[in-house]
Order: structure tokens, then C-alpha cells, then sequence
């Protein structure tokens, strides 16, 4: 039936010669159209491939991603999002792993608004001429919820010198020595043992996760058409509870609690 509608042949009775409406039709159908499951109820083709015990399912999961360009993230009849039931598949390790790279950043982080081809409405908690910050989860290390500073062309100093406050000097050295854990790959990603290699005290500081340095300039930040498309370097630590502002704004602590400030000051000094 693929075959047919994407093929067109007029010998073969196909549906249209027009590809493009040919993709249209696959999409709505897969994305609309329910079909029956166990107990009932009823799913769409999209959450019923994802859903797939078969290994061999995760081609089909591909082509409806990469060719079709339907929708995985949408949730449909109070059931979870056919990216979702992918990445919870446990019967079929290639479509779990599919699922866990579908609409995230460096086939690891996956950030809230991402759609399928690395595009879509993503909101940066924070954004300034240098940088950047979005929060994440972290696939590769059990959805652990992270938040990435992107620093931009223009602040590469500024990377170069964050990173190596934060790294302890023993560190550098073993870095030197090829004792840090290094994936070679297009990120260059070298992960760091957060108790070993950062510096300062976790209490006080965020512990750095890993460093991701050349990376390709993100597809959903390319609207920011004054900007270089020039490779960006990130920082990776976990995501706090709250940031400083909403510590002081909701919590009226400032002109109400000058000790708990002078407290939270001299901890973070020390």
C-alpha cells in the first residue's frame, strides 16, 4: 500500500501520480485515523506501530518521521504520544532506541517543543548576546532533567574560561593523560565524573555533566537571523528546582529576611 501511494504507477492502479498529495493522504491517516486494540479502545497507526513488539516496525516508524512528516508528539484518545509509547517500547529495543532519539538535540537531549527534524517552538529560560539556556531531559542518563548553556561563536573565550573554572586542576591533567571518558563523534562529547572532576562543592555549585564543544549551530535557533550560524559550544549541568529570581520575587524574602539573604551570600562565597 506504501509502495503504491508513494510510487506512483498508472499500470498498478495507483491512487494519484502526485506524491506530494500522496504524503498528505499518509499523514492524515496515520495521524487520524483510529484503529481497534485490545479492550475496546482505540489507537491510531502511529501509536500502534510504536507500540510494535517487531524490530523490523522501526523502518516504518522512520518513514512516517522522515518521509511523511507526521506527527509523533500530538497525544490522541486520552492515550500517551505515539514518541512516547516508542520510547517506552521495551519489546523492541530498536524502536525504544528510535523513540529515544526522535525530536531531540545531539540524538540525546530532548527539549520541550523539539519536533521530529530538530525544529519547532523551543522557549529558552534564558537568552542574552552570549548565550543561551534550555532545559532538558537527558535520554542517555535516564531522562535526568538537565539545563544547557549554549554559548555562541562570539564567546568562545567565555566558554574556555567557564570550563576551566569549574574543572579542577587534577582534572586537566588527566584529561591530558586520556583518563576522562571521550566519544568520538561529531558532538566531541567528553562526559566528566561529576564528584571526581568538578571543583567546587555540589551544595553550592551546580556540578558540571558534560561539555559538548563544535557543535553544529542548532537547528531551532536559526530564526535568529542575526545571529552567525557558527558552531556553538554548550556547558551541561542539572537542572535546579528554581533560579534566584523566583526565589526572591514569590518568596518575599527581599526587604523581609535580610539574614536568610546574608546567609544565602556568605554560603555561596565560601
Amino acid at each position: 500500500v506504501w509502495k503504491r501511494l508513494l510510487l506512483p504507477d498508472k499500470s498498478k492502479n495507483s491512487i494519484s501520480n502526485d506524491k506530494k498529495l500522496n504524503l498528505k493522504k499518509l499523514k492524515l491517516i496515520a495521524e487520524r485515523h483510529m484503529f481497534p486494540v485490545e479492550n475496546g479502545k482505540e489507537r491510531t497507526l502511529l501509536q500502534k506501530i510504536a507500540n510494535s513488539n517487531s524490530d523490523d516496525m522501526v523502518d516504518l516508524c522512520k518513514f512516517f518521521s522522515d518521509e511523511v512528516g507526521a506527527d509523533f508528539f500530538s497525544r490522541r484518545n486520552r492515550a500517551p504520544c505515539p514518541r512516547d509509547i516508542a520510547y517506552g517500547n521495551e519489546e523492541s529495543s530498536a524502536i525504544q532506541e528510535w523513540g529515544s532519539k526522535l525530536g531531540t538535540f545531539l540524538d540525546r537531549y530532548f527539549i520541550k517543543g523539539l519536533g521530529s527534524a530538530g525544529k519547532g517552538n523551543v522557549h529558552a529560560e534564558h537568552q542574552s548576546a552570549t548565550c543561551a539556556v534550555f532545559f532538558a531531559k537527558d535520554t542517555k542518563d535516564s531522562d535526568r532533567e538537565v539545563a544547557i548553556k549554549i554559548l555562541f561563536e562570539e564567546s568562545k573565550d567565555q566558554f574556555d574560561r567557564e570550563l576551566g573554572m569549574r574543572i579542577s586542576h587534577d582534572s586537566r591533567r588527566d584529561q591530558r593523560n586520556g583518563k576522562v571518558k571521550e566519544y568520538l563523534g561529531v558532538d566531541s562529547l567528553k562526559e566528566i565524573e561529576s564528584h571526581q572532576f568538578n571543583k567546587f562543592d555540589q551544595d553550592h555549585v551546580l556540578p558540571l555533566l558534560c561539555y559538548h564543544r563544535g557543535v553544529d549551530f542548532p537547528d531551532f535557533l536559526k530564526d535568529d537571523k542575526d545571529r552567525p550560524k557558527k558552531p556553538v559550544n554548550l556547558l551541561v549541568m542539572p537542572r535546579a528546582h528554581r533560579g534566584l529570581e523566583k526565589i526572591i520575587k514569590p518568596e518575599s524574602i527581599a526587604g523581609q529576611n535580610p539574614d536568610k539573604i546574608r546567609s544565602v551570600g556568605k554560603s555561596t562565597g565560601q
